[in-house]
């Protein structure tokens, strides 16, 4: 596959994920206990979307490209709301301005850049990834809590190490802390040997 083929690629995946998850152009199909989301673009017409899950609050799925039938882009991923969307909408708002607003030619960054790719005075979205790799964790959490939490343990809070804080945290703590909602680990990438 060549460079350009791997960017036209990426630049379809990104439209389907915001399709799906961001923008809710997608209406979902039920396949026994699992959701599915397809998608495909005249535009795009040799490639097919497919997102398959099973869960809700906790849940784990598998997105591949296809092609002409064959599979060239498939990445798996698994997570938890520690606090339901219903509970909090604001948050679920929030994650699909996220998506919204990755940049379209790099979907890995729409679920997983290093940074913040949204946070508002509620809540925050924030990704970790390898460079290069889709793999990497997507964490929600309650900004003003998140901060309160570290001030009292003294961390010194620097929005750009808030992947490494919150794993530290999560390394030594007993219980989930109030102030983290969602986290997705994914990992994946471009297949080969297959098409």
């Amino acid at each position: 596959m060549t460079e350009a083929e791997k960017n036209w690629t990426l630049t379809f995946l990104g439209k389907a994920k915001r399709a799906a998850y961001a923008d809710g152009s997608i209406v979902p199909t039920h396949v026994g206990h699992a959701t599915m989301y397809q998608y495909k673009n005249p535009r795009y017409e040799d490639l097919l979307y497919t997102d398959t899950y099973v869960g809700s609050e906790m849940f784990a799925g598998n997105e591949v490209v296809t092609r002409e039938g064959h599979p060239i882009f498939s990445m798996s991923y698994a997570g938890i709301e520690f606090v339901p969307f219903d509970m909090c909408p604001d948050a679920l708002a929030v994650l699909r301005e996220a998506l919204q607003k990755g940049p379209i030619e790099y979907p890995w960054n729409l679920r997983g850049c290093n940074g913040i790719i949204i946070k508002d005075t509620q809540y925050c979205v924030k990704y970790n990834n390898m460079p290069n790799y889709t793999t990497g964790t997507e964490f929600i959490f309650a900004t003003e809590a998140f901060q309160d939490y570290c001030d009292k343990r003294n961390f010194d809070y620097v929005m750009d190490d808030t992947v490494d804080i919150i794993e530290e945290i999560l390394s030594v703590e007993k219980e989930i802390p109030n102030w983290l909602l969602f986290r997705c680990d994914f990992t994946g990438g471009f297949l080969k040997g297959v098409y």
